[in-house]
């Protein structure tokens, strides 16, 4: 989707670069590309190249797609396949510690480009999936050992915060979700991006908005104000929403309303101020 508004202003900028990208491949050379995205046929369809595509689910015109998923506990299973016409050539089982679909389809991405250029064996990428635990910051779980769950993401954009509550809301069906939300990126605090906010929190139960930062290189008339971030979440959503304006707040706010088998999920690509480490060091 159209992101980093800063420096792509419209759509159209903002596919140039990669448009240009894919035309100047080779025709002996290969594009991995998912089906997924809205844009991507615009990318994807204007190139000399080989073209293989994929998606997390069991998408009609995808040559590598996902189905039997189950993503109620860890691990994550699901099974890969891969069509060429009406046959099934490929597949593969996987277990993962990775929760959500935007994972699933991460992996897709990867089993498609690591097979389809003869990089690893499926036994060599089976083992390694199934020992992979995930990098900092993205869904990161904080607290294996409390009886309240807490999770940090990066969250820089609206898909990919809507893609962290959704995996969250799956894995945990009948918890309840704490969302504590700061619009740290530029995407966030453009005026392009109000119209991000209104269903962002829709798998959440409680959402706690954390003062953005000051960001240099946005003009005050592009800048969206806490408040009119606040107004616009509040707008499409019935659920609680809080102002906090430091790490303090967060935690007068929060913890009392913690109990055994809820989940919290920071939403930042800064650091509240200490928020983070501060919630995980009193929840037991």
């Amino acid at each position: 989707e159209h992101d980093h508004f800063n420096e792509f202003p419209t759509e159209a900028d903002y596919l140039a670069p990669y448009q240009k990208l894919v035309r100047q491949l080779s025709p002996e050379n290969l594009l991995i590309g998912c089906v997924d995205g809205k844009l991507v046929d615009k990318v994807i369809t204007d190139t000399p190249c080989r073209v293989v595509t994929y998606s997390a689910t069991n998408h009609p015109t995808a040559d590598w797609f996902v189905s039997e998923a189950h993503d109620t506990e860890s691990p994550q299973h699901f099974v890969i396949q891969r069509r060429n016409g009406d046959a099934i050539t490929h597949t593969i089982p996987i277990a993962t510690k990775l929760l959500g679909e935007h994972n699933r389809q991460n992996i897709v991405g990867c089993v498609a480009t690591l097979i389809e250029s003869n990089a690893l064996t499926i036994p060599q990428i089976q083992a390694a999936l199934g020992a992979f635990r995930g990098i900092r910051r993205r869904l990161e779980l904080k607290s294996e050992h409390s009886s309240v769950l807490l999770y940090e993401d990066l969250s820089s954009s609206r898909p990919k915060a809507v893609a962290a509550l959704h995996a969250l809301r799956q894995r945990h069906p009948q918890s309840r979700l704490f969302a504590v939300f700061q619009p740290h990126t530029f995407s966030f605090r453009s005026r392009q991006a109000l119209e991000w906010y209104p269903d962002m929190f829709a798998d959440a139960d409680e959402v706690l908005v954390f003062s953005p930062p000051e960001l240099r290189g946005l003009a005050d008339t592009e800048k969206l104000s806490h408040e009119e971030i606040i107004a616009s979440i509040r707008g499409g959503n019935p659920l609680p929403v809080h102002v906090v304006r430091n790490a303090e707040d967060i935690l007068e706010i929060l913890l009392p309303k913690l109990q055994a088998g809820d989940v919290v999920v920071f939403m930042t690509s800064g650091g509240m101020e200490g928020a983070i480490s501060a919630t995980c060091e009193r929840v037991v």
